[in-house]
């Protein structure tokens, strides 16, 4: 069959100018996206905030400096590259400066890719792939969610492949150094190199190069990160404590007990993921199983982990060390493929491989990838969500100079000080990430973004957590008393979102005890299960902060409780017979039902977006049963209740 004209005129340089093009709307889309998501606070899993802090520390001399996870980022991860972001961050000193460079980055992925392919393909062969490249999901996922300096890795590692496959050692050698600098756990990836060189049984050079590269320089970034950080050890191992305490103990109980670690393989949740990694690819990595080589590693990394495979990582950072070697054994897998009729689309050879896997990356991207979903949120909701936009005021009320402990989704909206920046889960479980360190507010903490919605979160995120679960139960009071401590008063407000300042004096509370019940109470007071009685409600007074006061629905409500063992609640507007905003705990997070004196009686304070339109308000009280954080259409970390119980009848709110 004769090639069509289309594919015999297209060149290199063609081919390079629509590729080129493809990438640039990419990252338009993909920029706009991050900046919507940006502006309605749904950047919730600390990353972007925690990178934040340390590139603005970097930039202004404090190089590697982290509060959020002190004293240094280098205690987290070795990740000497990122120095390189603090001169563009200089420049244009804001969170989304991160992203679009880590995007940006991410674009350029695509031409290391597309030389790659070349190497099986003709040029429009290698378009298609660097095509599918783009609006791969695994792609799209890194772009989104948050920020990680370990995407930074797949366009480099993708250039080290391209060098391999053309046999360019000093480009390859140059590439891998590259790769070694942005993460310590890259080193696996390049020791995948060494195993793939002796599988193809090339010259001892490209065997030892990367092999001992990564030999050497694994076991030293480890050291270095046990140095830096304030618990002597590389806190990621709390992953894989049931392979023993120490590493002499987990080597023991890889070689001496191999059921063990075969079976956490083995979790059917791992097979799961490991077929979502294929799934995109339409399977064809199989057909060559020894570039798999570089993602093995990576591979035992993930799934041997306590958490293990799952979700999160599909849809998150977590697939980035897995995707160099599954394009490079898609690419090596083309010419094993027969050809066909197909072939036209792509010439003489390979033409049937390029239509399926571009087909399954496109399917993928537009079912398994966020951008659709994220998409689709923007049109629903509009540019510009209100209550976002008033607890971003609120944020940036708080001077520069000063330093902030703040809420999940506020934390990449104060990181860029170089004042204290703090995240306000740690003060209150209590505990260092993924560590039996104690924690406690720093003494220049001047300033808190508490959100008292994000305290359900912190029921379901911590009280079975197997490092924090035994200090849960106690958090709340540990949260009262840092608070105490710091005569933390309330001086603004907006929505679930409320400003604390230390030694402020102010006439607002979230949570009080009082001797008695007012007498301007209104309502039918009700028993509820649990051992709470609700006593009654009554409108309270606007408060200080960027929500217009004909916006305001000031709440105080009255309860009490008659148990020893009260049951954590929470209640929810009720707008003409629907539910309406987000669950709110009794007590507002800071004084749980748990912590109540009894017989006293516990006034409670909330001010709500006042619905525009209604007939009728209620409250209703509920249990919640399960529920846990999971992943948004946009790849915002978002709590999901999915399952509560009635602990009462409604309460009607009446002329509020």
């Amino acid at each position: 069959m004769e090639t069509p004209s289309l594919v015999r005129k297209c060149r290199d340089s063609h081919a390079g100018f629509l590729l080129a093009g493809a990438a640039v709307l990419w990252l338009a889309v993909v920029f706009a996206a991050a900046q919507w998501k940006y502006a309605n606070l749904r950047y919730t899993a600390m990353d972007l905030g925690i990178f934040t802090q340390v590139i603005a520390r970097s930039a202004d001399g404090d190089w590697f400096g982290s509060t959020i996870h002190p004293p240094t980022y280098l205690g987290d991860h070795f990740s000497p590259a990122l120095a390189a972001l603090t001169l563009p961050y200089r420049l244009l000193p804001s969170p989304l400066t991160l992203v679009f460079l880590l995007q940006f980055s991410l674009a350029l992925g695509a031409w290391p890719l597309y030389r790659l392919s070349r190497t099986v393909l003709p040029p429009l062969g290698a378009l298609a792939a660097g095509l599918a490249y783009l609006v791969s999901p695994f792609t799209q996922n890194l772009a989104l969610f948050e920020f990680h300096f370990i995407a930074f890795s797949v366009p480099v590692l993708l250039a080290a492949a391209n060098s391999f496959a053309r046999k360019k050692l000093p480009a390859f050698s140059g590439w891998c150094l590259a790769a070694l600098l942005i993460r310590e756990d890259v080193a696996l990836v390049v020791f995948g190199f060494a195993i793939l060189a002796l599988l193809q049984r090339r010259p001892w050079r490209w065997v030892l190069l990367p092999g001992v590269a990564s030999v050497v320089w694994l076991p030293a970034a480890l050291a270095l990160i046990r140095t830096a950080g304030v618990s002597g050890g590389y806190k990621f191992f709390a992953y894989y404590a049931w392979l023993g305490d120490t590493p002499r103990t987990m080597l023991q109980t890889i070689f001496l007990q191999p059921w063990r670690w075969l079976a956490m393989l083995l979790r059917p949740q791992n097979v799961i993921t490991a077929a979502g990694l294929l799934l995109p690819f339409a399977f064809l990595p199989l057909l060559s199983p020894a570039a798999l080589a570089l993602a093995a590693l990576p591979a035992l990394q993930m799934f041997l982990g306590a958490p293990g495979g799952g979700d999160l990582v599909l849809r998150t950072q977590y697939s980035a060390l897995f995707l160099p070697g599954l394009w490079l054994a898609a690419i090596l897998a083309i010419p094993r493929l027969p050809d066909s009729k197909l072939a036209a689309v792509a010439g003489r050879q390979g033409g049937l491989a390029v239509a399926v896997i571009t087909a399954a990356v496109v399917y993928g991207g537009l079912t398994l990838g966020p951008l659709p979903g994220t998409l689709k949120m923007i049109v629903r909701q509009g540019w510009q969500n209100e209550s976002a936009l008033a607890r971003r005021t609120l944020a940036a009320a708080v001077p520069q100079a000063r330093g902030v402990a703040a809420a999940y989704p506020l934390l990449p909206q104060v990181a860029g000080r170089t004042a204290t920046v703090a995240s306000l889960n740690y003060a209150f479980i209590g505990r260092q990430q993924l560590s039996t360190l104690s924690y406690a507010l720093p003494n220049d903490i001047d300033f808190v973004l508490l959100d008292t919605e994000e305290f359900l979160t912190y029921h379901l995120q911590y009280r079975a957590h197997g490092l924090y679960h035994n200090d849960y139960p106690t958090a709340a009071a540990n949260l009262r008393a840092q608070l105490a401590v710091g005569n933390f008063g309330v001086i603004g407000v907006a929505g679930s979102t409320v400003l604390l300042e230390r030694n402020a004096s102010s006439t607002i509370a979230l949570a009080t005890v009082l001797p008695g019940t007012p007498a301007d109470v209104r309502g039918d007071p009700q028993d509820l299960d649990g051992g709470v009685r609700f006593l009654g409600y009554r409108a309270g007074a606007p408060a200080p902060g960027p929500m217009p006061r004909e916006r305001q629905l000031p709440l105080v409500l009255y309860w009490s409780v008659n148990s020893a063992q009260p049951a954590p609640l929470y209640w929810q507007l009720i707008s003409d017979g629907k539910p309406r905003g987000a669950l709110q705990p009794v007590g507002n997070g800071v004084l749980p039902v748990t912590d109540w004196p009894q017989s006293a009686v516990v006034e409670t304070t909330t001010w709500l977006w006042r619905p525009q339109t209604t007939e009728k308000l209620a409250l209703q009280v509920v249990a919640v049963d399960s529920g846990g954080l999971f992943l948004a259409p946009d790849l915002a970390s978002e709590l999901r209740v999915t399952k509560t119980t009635r602990v009462g009848e409604p309460i009607p709110l009446d002329d509020l």
